[in-house]
């Protein structure tokens, strides 16, 4: 009787413990530098809210960069794999409202590939991103990027 009421009280923590969350940093990403075939389309100064999913440390197996601004955002994710330091194609699209597909893939790179553990509490990426929209007639279109993001610990 014991052993049962001891299995069941266990099996009752652990089913009250919360699920692991996701290590996710949130900051700021600034457009540093565009190309003329991003004319009118992203230009130096831009700045937006950003969200960074690293994968590892616990998070699913992909990673993402996201950049919010007032009235939508853009999404960079890959699959199963992290960015890095050549460009890498990766998924694109708006958030919200919007039911927008691209039609090509984007491509990100990093200048350098930070290492991240489950001590970091600040994170800086700068890279480049191709092709943001994932457009057929801005495929030229190269900005590079800073983004300087604090670790989410809700």
């Amino acid at each position: 009787m014991v052993s049962y009421i001891a299995k069941a009280a266990a099996l009752l923590l652990v089913m009250a413990a919360p699920a692991q969350a996701e290590v996710l940093f949130r900051g700021t990403f600034l457009i540093t530098a565009v190309n003329e075939a991003c004319a009118g389309h992203r230009s130096v100064g831009d700045q937006s809210n950003a969200q960074f999913h690293p994968r590892g440390l616990g998070n699913d197996d992909f990673t993402a960069l996201t950049t919010i601004w007032e009235f939508g955002g853009q999404s960079y994710m890959i699959d199963k794999a992290s960015f890095g330091t050549s460009y890498k194609k990766v998924q694109t699209g708006g958030l919200g409202w919007s039911t927008y597909n691209s039609t090509l893939q984007a491509s990100i790179l990093l200048n350098a590939v930070p290492t991240i553990t489950a001590t970091t509490n600040v994170l800086t990426l700068v890279g480049k991103i191709k092709n943001p929209n994932g457009q057929t007639d801005r495929v030229d279109c190269e900005f590079s990027f800073r983004a300087v993001m604090y670790k989410d610990v809700e």
